[in-house]
């Protein structure tokens, strides 16, 4: 008698696991291997992001990326100290170039468009780190009823993601003017030291790295707008600059006869003297050379992903392997245990003084009490099961 009651008692609670595994787990049914013929074109795709909000996962046929394996991927132990060393070497970069930097400078020392698009490599480095310190920054977005995908993530998530646009754009951007026009092989301000090769390109590659190679983090096409909304602010500082009259501090190469190329922070814009030329160049970068680098790194984002335009090449979110994969994996010592009748019971027996007995396991996760009553007396018998859990 006592063997049956403990089989019910095992196939019951194996049957309550089992109902409370499906009230947990989200049943969400995604379609991720089969996707659209026509979203395999770069020119559909780029129409089907335009209409998209610009940091969705969301990808063709109602798949999504994972928030999780794409901005905080796995392993941990290997990839938080990689970005804790990233983000040391860019701190250690930054340190230097300031304590190189004159001493009498230190105030105009910002207001150079290198030293913008560094900050936005260290703001975008911050960001990643953190997001793989803790899983709630990176938690998918599902609905309340566990039914339907969501697809705007977390605030960090939407920073990280912005910021590495930015970054990406404008740290090509930079990498241009400086060792294209402004780098001339000499030894003053635009010389080729360690510090300043890793001002303008060494940084850049390890946010490419990371972004593109550890994270596959991809370039939404709307992401532009933010891209030229740091870009045009920089104008404006270069016309506050020049229209106030702060100059760009006292170097030993300037002329000192030369009152007007001097206080510029960069000769081929001065709105002041030549108004033609400067509306030339800022033209040309903003509706040219920028747009033309924004494509470049879409592009580059898909080539991480195996040039797969219609979303296949990112990591996508996967029900069975991140949801169930958690759960089993938290209920793996409950499922072994009953597998193998690991359990340790409490029998006990009541009798009209009220005596009891009863032996005890020492870790409990669930119980189950069934009682019967007979005869004019009160007697009750009782028996609850535990399983041991981790």
């Amino acid at each position: 008698m006592s063997n049956n009651r403990r089989s019910n008692n095992s196939q019951q609670f194996r049957q309550t696991l089992e109902t409370i595994a499906e009230l947990q787990v989200p049943a969400v049914e995604l379609d991720t291997k089969s996707q659209p013929d026509r979203y395999r074109r770069p020119c559909v795709r780029l129409e089907w992001e335009r209409g998209s909000p610009i940091c969705s996962i969301e990808e063709p046929r109602g798949s999504a990326l994972s928030v999780q394996r794409t901005f905080a991927p796995r392993p941990r132990c290997i990839v938080l100290p990689l970005r804790f060393a990233f983000l040391g070497l860019s701190a250690t970069t930054l340190y230097f170039d300031i304590t190189q930097y004159p001493t009498e400078n230190l105030w105009i020392y910002c207001g150079f468009f290198h030293v913008w698009v560094f900050i936005m490599h260290v703001i975008y480095q911050i960001c990643s780190f953190l997001c793989c310190t803790w899983d709630g920054f990176t938690e998918q977005p599902i609905s309340q009823n566990g039914k339907q995908l969501l697809y705007s993530p977390g605030f960090l998530v939407h920073l990280t993601w912005l910021f590495f646009s930015v970054s990406v754009n404008l740290g090509l951007l930079n990498v241009i003017i400086y060792w294209v026009f402004l780098f001339d092989g000499g030894v003053g301000f635009d010389s080729a030291s360690l510090t300043s090769i890793a001002m303008n390109a060494g940084v850049l590659l390890v946010v490419l790295t990371d972004g593109f190679v550890i994270g596959k983090i991809p370039i939404r096409i709307k992401h532009v707008i933010v891209v030229w909304f740091v870009a045009c602010l920089y104008l404006v500082w270069m016309g506050i600059q020049e229209l106030l009259g702060l100059g760009n501090g006292n170097w030993a190469w300037e002329d000192p006869e030369d009152d007007i190329n001097d206080d510029v922070l960069y000769e081929n814009i001065q709105w002041k003297n030549d108004p033609y030329k400067s509306y030339f160049y800022t033209t040309l970068i903003m509706f040219v050379v920028l747009p033309v680098l924004f494509l470049l790194t879409w592009f580059i984002s898909f080539a991480a992903a195996g040039f797969k335009f219609n979303g296949t090449g990112y990591r996508l979110y996967d029900h069975n392997r991140e949801d169930v994969e958690k759960k089993r994996k938290k209920g793996r010592d409950d499922e072994r245990s009953i597998s193998t009748g690991s359990h340790s019971y409490i029998t006990g027996s009541s009798t009209e003084g009220g005596s009891r007995e009863s032996v005890a396991g020492s870790r409990s996760a669930y119980s189950y009490n069934t009682g019967s009553s007979s005869g004019g007396n009160s007697t009750r018998e009782s028996r609850t099961n535990y399983v041991e859990c981790p």
